[in-house]
């Protein structure tokens, strides 16, 4: 229904869609009703954002009543479908209906006196929508019916209220707790059924969350401790599980030694169960953050052991969760001292461990360092490089963790410090095998270049004549690892520079950019291969959304944008010029600056088979002179034009994209047209075929554009323009490779014929240029039409229908 709605307006929706919803309200099938109650809010949404007074209305009315009759089915899954919809859909009821047409529902379900589950939902429901009902309807509506609800002679309806009071105690007010509400719970806490006294339990802390502090220490407190000594075990266990949640709500005077004592005792007297110790301990070791950040650190000595304890069990769960946390622990000690005496014990022996909770420790492993001594955290960050080369090699999220945060490593040691602990981490983390590691750096590499490249110039005079002379002789060294991807003999080496070279060009000086990465832009952009040029044409308009537009004005507040004078320069104004007229993506990227050059033109082509870049091969000089500045009207006017040019491409896209849903529809219907006449097994071969003809039919594009270059070249040697070197992809090693797969698929489908082995590429009776060519496809018409079969070997493989394409490359050589 979500997609359906991309292409509908109101009108239509109210005509076409929802007549269909009453009776699908009624289906027998639970299924259908579920997945209806979650299209239900989508609707809605809809319905008021398209359809204006009419819509909401439309929902009031008409989508209101559909959700109220599924809050009254018998499934479940059914009932908590119907409750979402009705919360989101609440939301958009004006509050002046929502008495009459949402609390109405609800107050209907809690009086069914029968239906047990009804009440259930209602006590739900009641909760969820105490916020969007407000104050006054909670006081005079809501509250009464809860009290209600929680005296109810069915303890599962009891149980339902005890676990729904948190949302309605946040709106009620400070009154009707007192007088209503908290003795209601009061009571509930002291049900006869264990499950009740769970429940109580299990919603404590949230209710805690949403009362004042006088209910929370007179009355929430004795609630507690009068849990933990439940004469049901379960209850006990329950109450212990949310005794770290419910100590983070509390002041810190509140929290005495009989509460902490409840909360150490998770980890420390063991109940019997192997099980159930496992998990407090568990979420003994989850909560502790928490708990020590109302104590504070003063009373650290009061939970140490109770830390180490925890440190030091087996399980790696616990461990786990220690290691997540050991930064949050370590700020919140924050004496240095301390934290490594403390800490840095059980930070060595986590970051030993498995890879799970390895990746704990990485994951915030810079902020952890911080909180240490400065000769302490200096000295780990070496063994970075060892982690790297120690840890399984498939578990890139571990390295991308640590790329994420390099920059904040580089701040940690002294700048001059900087090159000897972090270089080899930060080259091996640059030339990771997955891609997304190696985005990852940029920021990094970046701060890491600037460290360098203010101690090697003295910023501030803060260096020794030592210090900066090494800091040169870094600086120099870090640049040339870096310049070497530009020659690297592989392709994504050299867009991961020009990717690279966007992140410098933010953050260092101009002077350093332009002496020491400006040539190689120049380079990349007359590179071979069209990503990377890719990658250089998104440099080139890769201001963002962070900065204005180099042509915009801007104002002393704005953030200078570094691309300003970058694109000034006649050599990348030249670089702009040669990458205008090339594959479809370069040029979507580049053409945004037709705006500054309007004297160049733009356009796309194809550029498949070329050896050589569309611009030439020949290099780009440097050239630092400014570009003439563009006329104010000439810079309006291209503004205008780029803009419509721009609305015509989305409104393009969105129209071929509903022509491609309206086609994707329509292949659904013949299909299902064709199972009802010839059965499922035809039906599975037909989408087959489907299948096949669309993988074939976008590759054949690959041989029509072959003969258009084709003629274009041969228009351009008739008048005299200059010839380059092209391959046609069926004699270029790389697209007969793709042709392999082509014919890989074609010989997987039931409906193409493998008596002729000779290739497609190579299978052809007569020239490109036959004079009875349109007799012969006439021809071949009649005989398609008479449903005569056709004969493929007298078939040249460019009037051939797209199934007709297979073969068997494996023969080629005999031919």
């Amino acid at each position: 229904m979500s997609q359906l709605l991309q292409f509908y307006k109101f009108a239509d929706t109210v005509q076409t869609i929802l007549p269909l919803l009453e009776p699908l309200s009624r289906d027998t099938e639970a299924v259908v009703k579920q997945h209806l109650g979650e299209q239900l809010k989508i609707l809605a949404k809809f319905c008021i954002e398209q359809g204006g007074e009419d819509g909401y209305n439309t929902v009031r009315d008409r989508l209101l009543p559909i959700t109220a009759t599924l809050l009254e089915d018998e499934k479940q899954e059914v009932r908590q479908s119907a409750s979402m919809a009705l919360v989101e859909i609440s939301t958009h009821i004006k509050p002046d209906d929502l008495g009459q047409y949402v609390l109405t529902i609800i107050l209907r379900l809690a009086h069914e006196d029968d239906k047990e589950e009804m009440r259930m939902t209602a006590a739900q429901l009641l909760n969820l929508l105490a916020e969007c009902l407000g104050h006054d309807l909670c006081r005079q509506f809501v509250i009464p019916e809860v009290v209600s609800l929680a005296e109810d002679p069915v303890f599962r309806v009891r149980k339902s209220t005890a676990l729904n009071f948190h949302s309605i105690c946040k709106v009620g007010g400070e009154h009707e707790l007192l007088e209503r509400l908290m003795p209601a719970f009061v009571r509930l806490s002291k049900d006869d059924m264990y499950r009740v006294r769970r429940a109580c339990a299990e919603s404590l802390s949230e209710i805690s969350k949403n009362v004042g502090e006088d209910i929370r220490l007179g009355v929430l407190v004795e609630i507690f401790l009068r849990l933990t000594h439940d004469p049901s075990k379960l209850v006990k266990q329950t109450i212990l599980q949310q005794s770290g949640t419910f100590i983070a709500t509390l002041p810190a005077r509140a929290v005495n030694d009989n509460i902490l004592g409840q909360y150490i005792s998770m980890a420390n007297n063991p109940t019997g169960d192997v099980t159930a110790d496992s998990e407090l301990r568990h979420i003994c070791a989850y909560s502790f953050p928490a708990v020590l950040s109302i104590i504070g650190k003063n009373r650290w000595r009061d939970v140490r052991d109770l830390y180490h304890s925890l440190a030091q069990t087996p399980s790696t769960s616990i461990r786990q969760t220690l290691a997540y946390s050991l930064h949050e622990i370590a700020r919140m000690l924050e004496d240095e001292q301390l934290v490594e005496e403390e800490l840095v014990p059980v930070f060595e022996d986590l970051i030993q461990e498995n890879e799970v909770v390895q990746m704990g420790v990485m994951k915030n492993l810079a902020a952890f360092l911080e909180k240490l001594p400065e000769l302490c955290r200096v000295s780990y960050l070496p063994i970075l490089h060892e982690i790297l080369h120690t840890t399984n090699p498939f578990n890139w999220r571990l390295r991308q963790f640590l790329a994420m945060q390099l920059s904040q490593l580089v701040a940690l040691p002294r700048k001059p410090e900087v090159y000897k602990t972090l270089f080899p981490t930060i080259m091996t983390l640059l030339q990771d095998p997955v891609a997304s590691v190696r985005r990852e750096t940029f920021q990094g590499v970046s701060a890491f270049v600037s460290a360098i490249y203010e101690v090697a110039n003295n910023v501030g005079s803060a260096y020794t004549e030592a210090e900066v002379a090494t800091g040169k002789k870094n600086l120099s060294e870090i640049t040339r690892a870096i310049n070497q991807f530009i020659t690297s003999p592989k392709c994504y080496i050299r867009q991961l520079w020009m990717e690279l070279a966007r992140q410098l060009l933010k953050d260092l000086p101009t002077s350093f950019f332009e002496s020491e990465f400006l040539p190689g832009v120049l380079k990349i952009t007359l590179d071979r291969v069209q990503n990377v040029r890719l990658a250089a044409a998104m440099f080139m308009a890769g201001w963002g959304p962070e900065y204005p537009a180099p042509w915009e004005e801007t104002t002393e507040s704005m953030k200078p944008n570094p691309w300003v004078w970058l694109l000034k320069r006649m050599d990348i104004k030249e670089c702009v010029r040669r990458m205008s007229c090339d594959d479809r993506d370069v040029y979507l990227h580049v053409s945004q600056l037709r705006v500054l050059y309007p004297d160049i033109e733009f356009k796309q082509m194809s550029c498949r088979g070329r050896k050589i870049p569309p611009g030439g091969a020949d290099a780009i000089a440097v050239d630092a002179s400014e570009v003439p500045k563009v006329d104010p009207l000439v810079l309006e006017s291209a503004l205008r034009q780029e803009e419509a040019r721009r609305q015509g491409e989305i409104d393009e896209e969105v129209r071929s994209q509903r022509e491609l849903s309206l086609a994707d529809s329509d292949t659904g219907s013949r299909s299902a047209k064709k199972s009802a006449v010839g059965g499922e097994e035809d039906n599975e071969h037909m989408d087959d075929h489907v299948s096949v003809c669309s993988n074939n039919s976008s590759n054949t594009s690959v041989i029509v554009e072959t003969l258009e270059e084709i003629d274009r070249l041969a228009q351009g040697a008739a008048h005299g323009e200059p010839e380059h070197e092209f391959i046609p992809p069926m004699f270029n090693p790389e697209t007969i490779q793709e042709l392999d797969i082509i014919d890989g698929i074609m010989q997987t489908s039931p409906h193409v014929a493998h008596s002729n082995p000779v290739p497609f590429a190579f299978r052809t009776e007569r020239s490109f240029g036959d004079e009875d060519d349109d007799e012969v496809d006439e021809a071949e018409e009649a005989r398609i039409k008479a449903g005569i079969p056709l004969n493929t070997d007298d078939i040249d493989y460019m009037s051939s229908p797209p199934h007709s394409f297979a073969s068997s490359r494996s023969t080629s050589s005999d031919h």
